[in-house]
């Protein structure tokens, strides 16, 4: 893990673990599957590539998130697996995705942002932003299913 200068926040080397492309998938599927080969990682992770899932699970080993165990005599065999600090790195997830999830029934259930309602609709038609007259706003905002689709996106 990278080393903290003294007036750096002591999340930084944390969250530069964790915002990293993908990393928070693969310690999600190592959290809930336990400790998986390869290609089975690659086949839960839809859309990674074979050379970004290499990439992340080097950097996330030399962090010692997770670790790689070799094993097989004729046929090398690998898995992933987490480690203690991939572990509570986990916890910290979990509620991570609990509070996700929070935010997102509050934002099905929230009034919506007719603004960017408008500003999304507008570019979808060819309609420059702001030029939106009433009458289509009107038609917008009397229309629960484009305000419902709006806001499960």
């Amino acid at each position: 893990m990278t080393a903290i200068g003294k007036n750096e926040c002591p999340l930084q080397s944390i969250l530069q673990i964790l915002t990293g492309s993908w990393t928070t998938t693969i310690l999600w599927q190592l959290k809930c599957n336990g400790p998986l080969r390869f290609g089975e990682l690659k086949r839960n992770i839809l859309g990674i590539s074979s050379k970004v899932l290499t990439q992340r699970l080097r950097f996330l080993e030399s962090e010692r998130v997770i670790y790689r165990k070799s094993y097989g005599v004729k046929v090398l065999k690998v898995s992933y697996g987490l480690t203690q600090r991939g572990e509570e790195l986990g916890l910290v997830c979990k509620s991570l995705n609990e509070l996700a999830m929070s935010w997102n029934i509050e934002t099905e259930t929230a009034e919506p942002n007719y603004q960017s309602l408008n500003l999304l609709s507008g570019l979808e038609i060819g309609i420059p932003p702001n030029s939106l007259d009433t009458e289509i706003l009107s038609n917008v905002e009397s229309n629960s299913q484009i305000t419902k689709t709006f806001n499960n996106d």
